[in-house]
C-alpha cells in the first residue's frame, strides 16, 4: 500500500480470550497475546473486544441448523463466531465509509506469501469484491477479501443473511459466501493474494497452506 502511495486506516474486532483450545486443530490451552497485543501491533482507528461467551449467548445455533450442520458442532460454532466478528468490525468502519476508496478484510492469523494487490484494491468499483483464486472447494474462499465499500460491507455483514440461507441448506462457509455474492448482486473478481493460516501453536497445517 505504501508503494502505491495509498494511506490506510485499521479497524479491529477480536475476542477477549488469551488461550485457545480446539480439538479439531489439535490445540489445547495454547496461550495467545489476545486483544491487548493485537491493538498494540495494529494500532487501529477504532476497535472492539467481545468475550466469546457473550457472543455464544447471542448466536443461537438452532437458528442456523434447520437443514443440519455442515461441520462438527465446535467448528460450526467457530464459523458463527467468525461471522459475528466480521459483522462487528463492519459496524466500526461503515459510518466512515465515505472516507475510503476500498476496504479490505485481512485476518491477523494469516502469513501472507503474496503481497497485497494494491492496484486492484484502489481501482475496485463499489460493487466489486475480490476473493482468493485458491481453496474454492464448494464455493468461494472466505479467508480474505477486498473491494469497494458497498461490496465489502455486504461481505462483512453476511451473518444477516445466514438465517435465510440455512432454511434450506447447512451453513458451509464457502457455499454460503458464493450465495451471498450472488444474492447481493456483487461483481466477483479473483485475487492472487495468498495467505497461509498460522495456528495458535505457530504451525501451518497442510490443509491451511
Amino acid at each position: 500500500l505504501r508503494a502505491a502511495c495509498a494511506a490506510w486506516e485499521v479497524y479491529v474486532h477480536t475476542y477477549s480470550e488469551t488461550t485457545v483450545t480446539s480439538a479439531h486443530a489439535h490445540e489445547y490451552n495454547v496461550s495467545i497475546g489476545g486483544a491487548a497485543e493485537m491493538v498494540a501491533l495494529l494500532r487501529p482507528r477504532r476497535h472492539a473486544v467481545t468475550a466469546q461467551a457473550d457472543a455464544d449467548r447471542l448466536l443461537d445455533m438452532r437458528v442456523y441448523a434447520h437443514a443440519g450442520l455442515a461441520y462438527a458442532e465446535p467448528v460450526q460454532r467457530n464459523l458463527l463466531r467468525q461471522l459475528y466478528s466480521l459483522q462487528l468490525v463492519t459496524a466500526l468502519w461503515t459510518p466512515a465509509a465515505a472516507r475510503y476508496r476500498a476496504v479490505g478484510y485481512l485476518r491477523p492469523d494469516l502469513r501472507f506469501v503474496a503481497p497485497i494487490d494494491a492496484r486492484a484494491m484502489l481501482r475496485a468499483r463499489d460493487d466489486e469484491i475480490y476473493t482468493p483464486f485458491w481453496h474454492r472447494h464448494l464455493g468461494e474462499n472466505d479467508r480474505l477479501a477486498f473491494g469497494g465499500a458497498r461490496a465489502a460491507a455486504a461481505w462483512g455483514n453476511r451473518l444477516f443473511d445466514a438465517a435465510e440461507y440455512t432454511r434450506a441448506r447447512p451453513l458451509n462457509s464457502e457455499a454460503f459466501l458464493a450465495w451471498v455474492i450472488a444474492q447481493r448482486g456483487l461483481v466477483q473478481r479473483l485475487t492472487g493474494m495468498v495467505g497461509m493460516r498460522v495456528r495458535a501453536t505457530g504451525e501451518v497445517h497442510a490443509q491451511d497452506a
